[in-house]
């Protein structure tokens, strides 16, 4: 709480005095989403928190950014890079990472209404499936109770690595029900394994407590191609963000190379166009990873670091992250200094992050 206070008064005496509008940016402004919900976002139980934005919040970003900024489309962004014309001051892109369904149904319309164009960069192994990433089946089964509870003592039984061993023990001693934020530290603690080993361990968790989802769930969790092609074809845009969301910096290059060129191939089979822009998942990568994908054909990276190392210049793109909590002020109502602050990087300035 004293932290968002301080940021808050912070982001109020930078905005009234214009000295956000002074911080060196980068060309291009994007607003990179991952989900959007009706409802309130503590309640989600399929995802970390921090990956989605209400509605209503979505609604308040978009429309402060249209009046603020020149909103563009990726094809502005193409056409600029390629030598077109250049982009307007204040350029502001809306993107999305990994083809959520909600982006069609929910988010869709809200931008077709304020006239706002976006682009979608989606794991392709995902699109038409009933697949999830393996946080999902893990937050159910430890938010769910159709199965049993935690206990300490689990994660050792199931042979968990120490670390994540531990933080499996503090979740067991908090009172029930948990909430998806306290999982935070645990989904971020498995990131830094490998994909697989992910997998196992997240297998392992939900044979022990058991499903908190069944098979009949109502709907996919991600886009199908009809929905794909139809946004592409309306406004929101489709890029690449890798086939599987694999984390690039803990894979073999043969594999990296895989989840950057078949992805790409996927799609313009798909959508009967060239496609030369992808974002890196979680926003790790390499020098090398950089080279690789445009050794595969891409022109345009997005990236979610302020700072990003390699890459053609002009052509890496910041993107970070635009959840609930950006711009929303202690009382809960829509600060637009807040989100202006996040926008310019100046936290991240003020912690000498950039």
């Amino acid at each position: 709480m004293l932290k968002n206070i301080a940021k808050t008064a912070a982001a109020s005496v930078l905005h009234r005095s214009g000295a956000l509008r002074l911080i060196d940016r980068p060309p291009l402004t994007v607003l990179g989403y991952h989900r959007v919900l009706g409802g309130r976002t503590e309640d989600v139980r399929t995802c970390p928190p921090g990956m989605v934005v209400s509605t209503e919040m979505f609604e308040r970003h978009v429309a402060y950014a249209a009046r603020h900024y020149r909103m563009v489309s990726l094809d502005d962004i193409e056409a600029a890079c390629e030598g077109g014309r250049p982009l307007p001051d204040r350029a502001c892109l809306v993107s999305f990472d990994d083809g959520w369904r909600d982006n069609y149904t929910i988010a869709r319309p809200v931008l077709e209404r304020m006239g706002v164009p976006a682009v979608v960069f989606v794991t392709t192994d995902f699109i038409g499936t009933r697949r999830s990433f393996w946080f999902t089946p893990m937050m159910l089964s430890l938010l769910r109770a159709n199965g049993r509870s935690l206990a300490r003592g689990d994660g050792q039984a199931i042979g968990w690595p120490p670390d994540l061993v531990a933080e499996l023990d503090r979740l067991a001693s908090l009172p029930r029900p948990l909430r998806a934020a306290q999982l935070n530290p645990l989904v971020e603690g498995l990131k830094r394994l490998p994909e697989s080993e992910i997998e196992d361990h997240v297998a392992a968790l939900v044979a022990r407590l058991g499903p908190g989802a069944s098979s009949s769930d109502p709907e996919p969790y991600f886009l199908d191609w009809d929905e794909v092609r139809s946004l592409d074809a309306t406004g929101m845009r489709v890029a690449s963000h890798t086939c599987g969301h694999k984390i690039l910096t803990q894979v073999s290059e043969p594999e990296a190379e895989h989840e950057l060129r078949a992805s790409r191939e996927t799609l313009q089979r798909e959508l009967g166009r060239p496609v030369t822009s992808i974002a890196f998942p979680n926003g790790d990568y390499s020098p090398r990873h950089m080279q690789m994908a445009s050794d595969a054909g891409y022109r345009l990276f997005f990236v979610s670091t302020r700072v990003h190392p390699g890459g053609p210049a002009g052509r890496v793109f910041p993107r970070p992250c635009v959840e609930d909590r950006v711009g929303r002020g202690p009382g809960g109502r829509f600060a637009p200094s807040l989100l202006e602050f996040h926008l310019a990087g100046a936290w991240d300035r003020l912690r000498g992050r950039w």
